[in-house]
C-alpha cells in the first residue's frame, strides 16, 4: 500500500503543538490516485488490440487463430484464392491445416514424454538440407515471393523435423523387411522392372543448316565429335560433349528420336531438323529391353515395402496417440475466423 501523508498543526492536551495525520486528506489522496490508476488502465486496454482467440488446445497448449493464419498463408499459394471467397472452402482449408497442427503437437508431446527430442545439432542439419541448391540470398528472395517470412519458415521447418523424429524412432527404426518378402514382391511387379530399348548418342545443334553441313564435313573428315560439339554446340549439353544418355522412346521429340534409334555405335546421322535447330547424331550405346535382375532393384524393393508398412504402421499409431492426448477445437472459433 502507498501512504500519503498529510498532516496539520494542532495543540496537545499539555498545551504544547504536534503535528497530526489527517485521516481524511489521506483517503482523499489514496481515492484520487486510484481514480488516476483506474483511468490510466482503460486508456491502456482501449489502445491494445484484443488478443487472438483461441482456436484449440493440445495437452494444455493453446493454438491461436494467429497462429493458425500464418500457417494456412505457406499453403495459399496450392489453392485458388477464388474458391477460398466461398465460407465451406475457406473453413475446409483452416480445418485441415488445423488438424495437422493438433497431430504434430500431439506427436511432439508424445515424444518429449519418450525422451524423443530434436537437438540443436539435428536441427541445424535439417534446416542445412531443407536449404540445399539455395545460396543464402536466394532462399531469403524464394520466401518472400511466396509471402513467408524467415521466423515463420523456420518454426514449421523445425516442428516438421522434430515429428519426423519422433516417427523415425517410434516407428521406422522398427519396421524390418526380411528377404522372402522383396522376393515375393519381386516376382509379382516383374513388369514394373522392365526396361524399354534406350540409346546413348552425342548431339550437335546449330541454328543453321549451313553450319550443320560444315560441321559434320568435318567430324567426316577424322575431327573429334565431343570437341566439336563444346565449341559449336548451342544446346545445353555441349560440355559434356554433347551427351544425351541414355534416351527412351516418347523423351524426345520424334524427328530426334528416329534418327537416334536408327544408329549404332559409332555411327552418324545426315543433319535432322527438329524444333530445336539443326541437329547432327553420333551413336554411343544401345542397351535392348530388358528386365532388371532381382540385385539391381533390391534397394528400390526394400524402399517400398518399408514405405508400405509405414503407413500400414502409422494410422493406428497415430490413434492410439490422439486418444492419449486431451483435445479441444473450437468450431465456432475456427468458422468466425478470418483468413
Amino acid at each position: 500500500m502507498i501512504y500519503l501523508n498529510v498532516t496539520y498543526r494542532g495543540t496537545s492536551t499539555s498545551g504544547k503543538p504536534e503535528e497530526r495525520q489527517d485521516p481524511l486528506g489521506s483517503i482523499f489522496l489514496w481515492g484520487l490516485f486510484l481514480l488516476v490508476l483506474t483511468l490510466s488502465n482503460c486508456l491502456s486496454q482501449r489502445e491494445q488490440a484484443p488478443p487472438p482467440a483461441v482456436v484449440a488446445m493440445v495437452n494444455g497448449q493453446s493454438i491461436k487463430e494467429d497462429l493458425l493464419r500464418s500457417r494456412i498463408t505457406m499453403q495459399r499459394f496450392n489453392y485458388d484464392e477464388k474458391n477460398l471467397i466461398d465460407s465451406e472452402s475457406a473453413y475446409q482449408l483452416k480445418k485441415k491445416v488445423l488438424d495437422q497442427m493438433v497431430q504434430n503437437q500431439a506427436i511432439i508431446d508424445w515424444g518429449e514424454k519418450h525422451g524423443v527430442l530434436l537437438t540443436v545439432e539435428e536441427k541445424a542439419k535439417g534446416f542445412e538440407k531443407l536449404k540445399q541448391g539455395y545460396a543464402d540470398r536466394e532462399f531469403e528472395i524464394m520466401l518472400r515471393d511466396k509471402g513467408i517470412s524467415y521466423s515463420l519458415w523456420s518454426e514449421v521447418s523445425e516442428e516438421n523435423l522434430a515429428v519426423e523424429k519422433v516417427l523415425r524412432k517410434a516407428l521406422y527404426e522398427k519396421i524390418r523387411v526380411n528377404q522372402a518378402d522383396m522376393m515375393a514382391y519381386y516376382k509379382n511387379h516383374r513388369d514394373a522392372f522392365t526396361v524399354e530399348e534406350t540409346v546413348r548418342v552425342r548431339q550437335i545443334v546449330t541454328d543453321s543448316i549451313e553450319k550443320a553441313e560444315q560441321i559434320l564435313t568435318r567430324i567426316k573428315n577424322g575431327e573429334n565429335f565431343a570437341k566439336l560439339a563444346i565449341t559449336h554446340s548451342i544446346s545445353p549439353e555441349r560440355r559434356e560433349g554433347g551427351d544425351l544418355g541414355y534416351i527412351a522412346r516418347g523423351t524426345f521429340p520424334k524427328e530426334i528420336e528416329e534418327a537416334a534409334f536408327k544408329l549404332g555405335p559409332g555411327e552418324l546421322s545426315p543433319v535432322v531438323l527438329s524444333p530445336y535447330g539443326f541437329h547432327i547424331f553420333k551413336g554411343i550405346d544401345r542397351q535392348p529391353k530388358r528386365t532388371l535382375s532381382l540385385e539391381e532393384v533390391l534397394p528400390r524393393i526394400e524402399s517400398a515395402l518399408l514405405q508400405k508398412k509405414m503407413i500400414e504402421a502409422y494410422t493406428p499409431w497415430l490413434e492410439g496417440v490422439l486418444s492419449e492426448s486431451v483435445i479441444q477445437v473450437r468450431e465456432d472459433a475456427l468458422r468466425e475466423m478470418e483468413l
